[in-house]
């Protein structure tokens, strides 16, 4: 075979490329080797710089001169096709990440969808938060889309967060991304009893046995409150009916 005349050619028809022939000689690894009888055979290499596209049909044109006195011009065409998009999209940098504990009550969630095939569908995206359909903000990412929601209010603390997502691929078939996950919500610090606000005061000596108006002050921290409902007041070893009355705060 004369090296120097091969020509080398590819074509690929699929969803994303309707090109003519390519002529790739120039990228191909070229060798020889003994087809016997002195004669020698070309060992062609052709590695694409890109994979091609799933289910395309690739087209394989080769034409080649022998080094006879009068050369013999060989051509030879064919085709394969690419294996089709099974795999579905996935997820992958979730935050808060998967079973986070401790996870401050003003989160935001994220996470990005990708797609090693056809590319995502991002059109098919279905979001939930606790099983309550949410609409977030989508970016385009090399790969996907990045996904971001900020709730309109902050969790409940000690609440378990549950998120799932639904999604599809472009390809024809379809493939479906069906993913769950979830994370868990700091707790909020009890109620603090402020003992400045004992009456009578603490160790106080010598009350009268009649004494009225016992009273102490109750707090929530972290803007959680006091769920009054829970609130058991004993007094000299039996409990006690209490008024309870809510201290208000004027914020000029």
């Amino acid at each position: 075979m004369n090296q120097s005349s091969l020509v080398f050619k590819v074509k690929e028809a699929s969803y994303a490329v309707h090109g003519d022939y390519i002529d790739v000689t120039s990228l191909c690894t070229i060798s020889t080797f003994d087809a016997g009888g002195g004669l020698l055979g070309l060992d062609i290499l052709y590695n694409p710089a890109n994979d091609f596209h799933h289910n395309a049909v690739i087209y394989v044109s080769i034409e080649v001169y022998d080094t006879a006195p009068t050369p013999n011009i060989i051509l030879t065409d064919y085709w394969f096709r690419i294996i089709p998009d099974y795999r579905a999209p996935y997820i992958d940098n979730e935050f808060p990440a998967r079973e986070e504990e401790d996870v401050i009550i003003g989160t935001n969630i994220s996470f990005d969808v990708l797609d090693t095939g056809v590319g995502v569908d991002i059109d098919t995206l279905e979001f939930y938060v606790n099983n309550r359909y949410k609409i977030p903000t989508t970016t385009t990412i090399s790969g996907g889309y990045h996904i971001s929601y900020n709730p309109s209010e902050d969790f409940n603390y000690g609440q378990t967060v549950e998120i799932t997502v639904k999604i599809k691929d472009a390809s024809d078939y379809q493939n479906q991304l069906h993913d769950m996950w979830r994370f868990y919500c700091e707790g909020s610090t009890g109620p603090w009893i402020d003992p400045e606000s004992f009456y009578p005061r603490n160790c106080t000596k010598g009350s009268y046995r009649k004494l009225t108006g016992i009273s102490a002050n109750v707090y929530g921290i972290n803007g959680t409150g006091v769920d009054q409902d829970n609130i058991l007041v004993r007094i000299g070893g039996k409990d006690r009916d209490v008024t309870i009355t809510p201290i208000i705060y004027r914020i000029d």
